[in-house]
């Protein structure tokens, strides 16, 4: 009980403020605090376990699940007032009015109905003249307990990520409801996110299922394009997972790979414009070995040459698309379709990663 009423003096705190602003003819002033009195609320409901869990489990029991998008930093962005109004302005087409903290409006009339931004660095709030919503742009870690959720994490490349990003950057829609109405905000939150991106992003996260995708350059087109969440975060580079060397189904499926080589190497030769052409080998930078996928370009007896299917974990100033060669002798997998509606060929260390990532979720599932 004690917690609800917690909760209650928190909001009517900010809610007798915000009132007190309002009368003094200070809109956007007041609309910020009371914006803030609902951050605040929010916090503290998390914080007692009156609302569903922190981040990042989703939203349990009745709770509705916040409608909200953020982006995982690799260092602060720089924001204010006016800039974001530049970048919504961009991303939606409107019109901002800026109040920095609490700056007097002088007419209120001018303002009721009308886009604003009001705020500061790292709250701000967006008022399109229908809906409103909080830009959130933080120096630190956007999950709580960082190490253990590390540890909970099989796949490689998002575990890296949730320790390394310093700084995150999210939208969220206050007070939507209704299926067409989530899927709208999602689409305009989408939207602005990719005018914020820069090379600063990590990953694209969304709070309400959980959902961590790494960044690639082709996101920020189709944030912009509206598409389906569900595209967004559906898997689009192979998961990097541990599994011992010494894994008997992991040395069975390398040994395959290598004994069949021959097979790639004649469909290569006879490859078409449309096919795709894949081997997966080990790419060592600073003392660090990945083994990668790479696009294959080119054929040698010894070596094989291409350019970064994947994004690597920590290859020195590798990148997708960076061009590369290993030897044919440490080869790992390889794969090759000739038209986009083949059943792909290999993918013999796939299958056992495959299986290896599964349980390995499971497992995670399990200790949670």
């Amino acid at each position: 009980m004690w917690r609800w009423v917690l909760v209650v003096a928190t909001f009517a705190i900010f809610a007798a403020i915000a009132w007190w602003r309002f009368s003094a003819g200070r809109m956007l002033g007041g609309a910020t605090i009371l914006l803030f009195g609902f951050v605040a609320t929010h916090w503290v409901s998390r914080k007692l376990g009156v609302t569903g869990s922190a981040p990042p489990q989703a939203s349990g029991g009745d709770t509705p699940p916040m409608v909200s998008l953020v982006l995982l930093l690799r260092e602060p962005r720089y924001l204010e007032g006016r800039v974001l109004a530049e970048i919504l302005h961009s991303a939606w087409g409107l019109t901002f009015s800026v109040a920095e903290g609490d700056e007097k409006t002088d007419d209120s009339k001018e303002t009721a109905g009308k886009p604003w931004i009001g705020g500061k660095n790292p709250i701000f709030m967006a008022n399109t003249g229908t809906a409103m919503f909080v830009v959130h742009n933080h120096e630190r870690s956007y999950f709580d307990d960082v190490a253990n959720l590390a540890e909970r994490v099989p796949e490689l490349r998002q575990r890296t990520i949730i320790t390394e990003h310093r700084a995150w950057l999210s939208i969220d829609a206050m007070g939507v409801e209704g299926e067409a109405d989530i899927a709208a905000a999602y689409v305009k939150i989408a939207r602005a996110l990719a005018e914020l991106a820069d090379d600063k992003v990590l990953a694209l996260f969304q709070p309400a299922s959980n959902r961590l995708t790494p960044w690639e350059p082709s996101l920020e087109t189709r944030l912009k394009s509206g598409e389906d969440l569900d595209e967004l975060f559906a898997v689009n580079q192979s998961p990097v997972v541990q599994i011992a060397g010494d894994d008997p189904r992991m040395v069975a499926a390398v040994a395959e790979a290598r004994q069949r080589w021959p097979e790639f190497v004649a469909a290569f030769q006879a490859r078409q414009p449309d096919g795709n052409y894949a081997a997966k080998v080990p790419i060592t930078r600073g003392g660090n070995t990945e083994f990668i996928w790479i696009e294959v370009i080119g054929l040698e007896p010894q070596y094989v040459h291409g350019k970064l299917a994947n994004d690597p974990i920590d290859l020195g100033g590798l990148k997708l698309g960076d061009q590369v060669e290993a030897p044919i002798a440490e080869l790992n997998d390889w794969t090759y379709r000739h038209r986009e509606s083949d059943e792909p060929a290999g993918l013999f260390t796939v299958r056992v990663l495959t299986e290896t990532y599964a349980q390995q979720q499971q497992r995670a599932k399990a200790d949670s």
